[in-house]
C-alpha cells in the first residue's frame, strides 16, 4: 500500500488496518469554483425575487392578483403565466448549479474498504447517502476522463470501480487523485488498476 507522506491533498487516510478507510474533501477545483459562483448569485437573485414577488402577492391578495392578470387580457396573461415558467425553470437550472458547487466546497467522500465489501459513504450538509460493492465481484479499477473534451474547458479525470457494474467513485478531480486511490484501492483488494483507461 501506498505510503502516506505521498497522500495527495484533500486525502486522509483514517485507517488502514484491518480495513482501509479514507476521507476525500474535493481540493484543487477554485477553477470549477470560480466558474459556478456567478451561477449560485444568480440563483440567490432568483429566490430575492421570488419571496419579494410572493411577499407583494400577499400583500395585495391573491385573488385580487390574479383577477389583475385576467383582467389586462389574452395575449397578457399568457406572457404573465410564460413569465412564471421561466423564472421556476430558470430556478430550478440555477438550483442545480449552486448544489453541484456546494457539493465541491463541502461534500465528503468516504472509502470503507474490507474483504467483504467497499462501502462509499457520501456526506453533504448533514445528510448522508452510501453505495455498497460486495468484495467478491470487483474486478479492477479503472481511470476515466470526464472533462476538458470539447466545450468542457476543465479537465478532469474520475474512478469507475468495475464490479457486476460500473461504479463511479470520483469525478472531475486532477488526475493524480484518480491515480492515487485507484492504486490504493487495487492493492488492498489484489486487482488490476488500469490507467487512463476510460473516456466518458
Amino acid at each position: 500500500m501506498m505510503s502516506t507522506n505521498r497522500t495527495p491533498a484533500g486525502f486522509r487516510i483514517i485507517s488502514e488496518t484491518p480495513n482501509l478507510w479514507i476521507r476525500y474533501r474535493s481540493k484543487g477545483t477554485s477553477h470549477i469554483v470560480a466558474f459556478m459562483v456567478p451561477f449560485m448569485l444568480m440563483f440567490i437573485g432568483f429566490l430575492l425575487s421570488g419571496f419579494f414577488t410572493l411577499q407583494e402577492l400577499l400583500r395585495v391578495g391573491l385573488w385580487q392578483s390574479i383577477r389583475l392578470l385576467i383582467e389586462d387580457g389574452i395575449w397578457n396573461l399568457f406572457l404573465n403565466l410564460l413569465s412564471i415558467g421561466w423564472f421556476f425553470f430558470y430556478l430550478w437550472i440555477l438550483g442545480i448549479f449552486t448544489l453541484w458547487t456546494l457539493w465541491f466546497i463541502f461534500g465528503i467522500t468516504e472509502f470503507r474498504a474490507s474483504q467483504d465489501s467497499l462501502v462509499v459513504v457520501y456526506r453533504f450538509l448533514g445528510f448522508s447517502s452510501k453505495k455498497q460493492i460486495p468484495g467478491y465481484t470487483i474486478r479492477s479499477f479503472a481511470q476515466s476522463k470526464d472533462g476538458g473534451e470539447n466545450m468542457d474547458s476543465f479537465p478532469g479525470w474520475g474512478l469507475l470501480v468495475i464490479a457486476n457494474q460500473e461504479v463511479e467513485l470520483l469525478q472531475r478531480q486532477p488526475l493524480e487523485k484518480s491515480d492515487w486511490l485507484g492504486r490504493v484501492l487495487a492493492d488492498f483488494y489484489r486487482v488490476q488498476f488500469v490507467q487512463r483507461a476510460i473516456e466518458r
